[in-house]
């Protein structure tokens, strides 16, 4: 019996002794394996920000890249601009010199300066260019009457298309398509902000006039401009008929005072004749001055495509021109 209680507590001891080590090699393989995941963890993150500084480095490299490329950009913009500034300057001098021929020439010149520039621009860029070229193109009465030292007052008439029509079949040729009223309604929340902008300086208008249609009963004009006129609380003033262009600018001059801002829609055809009665220039002097002789059939814009069923020569109704009116203090008359 002494025999087999030794032989068991050498057996107990032994499985004991066996389970002891079991449990020792299973912890350190348990602390191997949680240093091994450790080890993983720090590769890991050491990978991971090292991709993350690489990401950063290419952005870096990416965002230096715009940043030349932007002012690069921005300094052609600023190197036309200042170009069309002399030109037009050299204009003026012409122009002042009644040789229209070489005021002609600038013009194609000055042209063709933007034209350069903005050959393959982006978007973005395209739109910034608009202005300058919108510039070039259409608002030269300050390089064609150089100002002088005088105190001067001045006076804006801002003449606008009236809204797109319904050219198809069957539609009456008499008032504005849904998108030409949709228009008349913008032109009333833009033009009727306080604000003052870079079409309307002086803020809004205090004036609104639009042609009549006399036998052909077209009150598009009328249609453009009455939510304008009824936002600003003003009388819309539709006396004048569309072709009577002399009557147009008499009438300007009886009503205008300074610091007025005048908006008047008219027949796309005549605005042209508007612009010569306004400034007593005959349609060569224009053209050699800068100014359009006739109303564009595109404005040249992405932004707003005009409905289908209008003809690809005449989608222009997205412009307006601003004519400017310097009177000297000394001077009784515009």
């Amino acid at each position: 019996a002494a025999a087999e209680r030794a032989a068991a507590e050498r057996a107990a001891a032994q499985q004991a002794a066996a389970e002891k080590a079991a449990a020792e090699k299973a912890e350190r393989a348990a602390a191997a394996e949680e240093r091994s995941a450790a080890q993983r963890a720090e590769a890991e993150q050491v990978a991971a920000d090292k991709a993350e500084q690489r990401a950063a480095a290419v952005e870096a490299r990416a965002a230096a890249a715009a940043e030349r490329a932007e002012a690069q950009e921005a300094a052609a913009d600023a190197a036309a601009a200042a170009r069309a500034a002399q030109l037009r300057a050299a204009m003026a001098a012409a122009a002042a010199r009644e040789d229209y021929a070489a005021a002609a020439g600038l013009k194609q010149e000055l042209a063709a300066a933007v034209a350069a520039v903005a050959a393959g621009a982006d978007a973005e860029r395209s739109a910034r260019l608009s202005d300058l070229r919108r510039e070039v193109t259409m608002d030269h009465l300050s390089t064609a009457v150089p100002l002088q030292t005088a105190v001067h007052e001045k006076a804006h008439i801002i003449i606008v298309r009236h809204g797109e029509k319904d050219t198809r079949k069957g539609q009456k040729d008499q008032g504005l398509s849904d998108v030409g009223q949709k228009r008349a309604q913008y032109l009333a929340r833009c033009m009727s902000q306080a604000t003052p902008t870079v079409a309307m300086p002086f803020g809004p208008p205090t004036y609104v006039m639009a042609s009549h249609g006399k036998s052909s009963k077209s009150h598009r004009p009328i249609d453009t401009v009455v939510p304008l006129a009824t936002a600003l609380g003003v009388t819309l003033d539709s006396d004048i008929y569309f072709r009577d262009t002399e009557q147009f600018a008499s009438h300007i001059q009886e009503i205008l005072q300074p610091s007025m801002t005048v908006v008047a829609a008219w027949h796309h055809n005549e605005i042209p004749n508007l612009v010569k009665e306004l400034l007593g220039q005959e349609k060569e002097k224009l053209d050699a001055l800068g100014w359009l002789s006739k109303w564009p059939h595109t404005c040249g814009t992405d932004r707003w495509e005009e409905p289908g069923y209008l003809p690809n020569s005449d989608q222009c109704y997205d412009l307006l021109w601003r004519i400017t009116l310097v009177r000297e203090m000394y001077r009784d008359e515009l």
